[in-house]
């Protein structure tokens, strides 16, 4: 039953839509017609004026070549190009004004455009071929016979006067330019009248339309929500389902049946679904606890790796650049006895030895197991690990202009026995040396002094480099810090290698510092615990 009357309101409205859109069309295919006729009579209008006033010029520039006989050819060119394209103009806006109105129209206006087109052609063609001749056929004559030449030949076609036939085509064009205009107003006022009452058409069947079904749809449409609202907000709780009265047999009965038998759908669905949810959340509770232990462990391991790469990037470069420069100096100049080679081959040797020690402690640091895992203490010599650093030190600051002092030594050190890992006092040793020489400019210098104190042997090397800013001293050691002025003057490097030399002077028991030289650059500090 409603839905006959909806399908039926529906096909009344769409009824109504396609009868304005009709009009609509009309209307505006109407304006459009006569805004055509308009321009078509205005351009034609332009274009009359236009041969009128030219034909003058050309007349004035004929008369000045008969009196003078000296007129511009460039003038006449001009002004016949533009007379021909004007009347070529003339013959199409008059083809379509013909198409818009019709002859039997424009022959009751007395419109004739025919005519008037075909004395106008025939008049530029006598006059074109007069004025290109008269530039070489000039022959002297008095203004009599020059005024009557040139009425003869421009303002004559035959027996017609082209004049007379000008005025009236201007005056007929402006007219129907004006009636077109007119008749347009007329149009717009029309369909703004018809537009006004299909307006108010429309707004009253919509209007009687939404009154009727309003009133007969808000008393099912009530009670399905209130019925919506009490599910919500009672089912919930636990109650028995909700219904709605079934007030007739139409559609909207048939609903309230559908609305009953799924609100007990819903109440039977929520008892199942709290069960469920219990059971859910107690598993999602447990497989949660075990994603976050697996992620913490994923993010520990990847933490791990960023941290391997990032070390292992920062501790084989000394290494490496140690071995390029041994490898450069054996290679340049002549051929050098085979006692060099041997010397050069041995460092080179060693410090590749030192090098695969460096990645087996990065591999352990990465995992991060203790460091102390891995040490092998030792009683050894000092003098021989100051002096290998000393010399690697050399060869990673030759061509940088920095200078590598002697040793300075209040005692005889030589003779001093540590027990120490000589590998990992060694590693300390290169990280401090090449911080020293990367952080001091051309012309610097890196110095070692020797000294002895309350605790064992202090082993100080001293640069003139760009030394620290105040606050970053207690941050020095901490990974991946890098000062201001490091950064400045260098932009490669991690900030890892102080935190690499303070992790293995931990591991070792040994006490490690740095801090500014009074006046200029840094002062580290390592100290040995002496076993004779």
């Amino acid at each position: 039953m409603y839905r006959r009357k909806l399908v039926l309101a529906f096909v009344c409205l769409c009824g109504l839509m396609l009868v304005q859109a009709a009009t609509a069309y009309w209307l505006v295919r109407t304006v459009q017609h006569h805004e055509l006729r308009s321009r078509v009579a205005h351009d034609m209008l332009t274009r009359y004026t236009d041969v009128s006033a030219d034909k003058q010029r050309l007349k004035v520039w004929y008369a000045q070549l008969l009196l003078t006989g000296n007129a511009a050819p460039t003038t006449r060119d001009l002004l016949l190009v533009r007379l021909g394209t004007n009347i070529q103009a003339l013959r199409k806006l008059s083809a379509v004004q013909t198409r818009l109105l019709g002859e039997s129209r424009l022959r009751l206006a007395g419109v004739d455009n025919t005519d008037t087109l075909d004395v106008l052609e025939k008049n530029f063609s006598n006059f074109q071929q007069r004025v290109v001749q008269a530039q070489t056929d000039r022959k002297p004559a008095d203004n009599e016979h020059i005024w009557t030449e040139m009425l003869g030949i421009f303002d004559m076609a035959e027996t017609r006067d082209v004049r007379v036939l000008l005025t009236a085509a201007i005056n007929q064009q402006s007219g129907m330019s004006q009636q077109a205009d007119a008749a347009a107003d007329a149009v717009v006022q029309r369909s703004n009248v018809v537009f006004g009452i299909m307006i108010l058409l429309s707004c009253a069947a919509a209007l009687a339309m939404a009154w009727h079904f309003v009133r007969h749809l808000k008393q099912p449409l009530d009670d399905l929500l209130l019925g919506t609202q009490r599910i919500k907000k009672e089912q919930s709780a636990g109650m028995q389902p909700i219904t709605v009265p079934e007030r007739s047999r139409d559609e909207f009965g048939q609903l309230a049946q559908s609305f009953n038998t799924m609100a007990l759908e819903i109440h039977q669905t929520r008892l199942r679904d709290r069960a469920e949810n219990s059971r859910l959340e107690a598993a999602v509770s447990e497989r949660t606890a075990q994603l976050t232990n697996a992620n913490a462990q994923l993010q520990a391991a990847a933490a791990r790796r960023r941290q391997l790469f990032a070390d292992l990037s920062h501790e084989l470069r000394t290494p490496a650049t140690a071995i390029l420069g041994e490898a450069e100096i054996a290679l340049r100049g002549i051929d050098k006895p085979a006692a060099d080679y041997r010397i050069s081959l041995g460092n080179i040797a060693s410090t590749t030895r030192q090098l695969s020690q460096r990645v087996n402690e990065l591999l352990l640091l990465a995992s991060e197991q203790s460091m102390a895992a891995d040490i092998k203490l030792d009683f050894v010599p000092f003098a021989p690990i100051l002096e290998e650093a000393l010399a690697q030190t050399r060869s990673l600051a030759r061509g940088s202009g920095v200078v590598i002092d002697e040793v300075n030594a209040s005692i005889p050190f030589a003779s001093i026995i540590v027990k120490i890992d000589a590998a990992k006092l060694l590693q300390i040793l290169m990280v401090l040396y090449d911080n020293a020489v990367r952080y001091t400019g051309i012309g610097g210098v890196v110095s070692t002094q020797i000294e002895t104190s309350e605790d064992g042997v202090d082993i100080l090397i001293l640069d003139t480099g760009i030394g620290l800013d105040k606050g970053e001293v207690e941050n020095v050691f901490k990974r991946n810090f890098r000062g201001v002025q490091a950064r400045r003057m260098r932009s490669d490097g991690a900030g890892l290698g102080l935190a690499i030399a303070k992790n293995l002077a931990d591991a070792l028991g040994m006490y490690i510092s740095l801090e500014n030289r009074s006046g200029s650059g840094c002062r580290a500090c390592v100290r040995l615990s002496r076993s004779t």
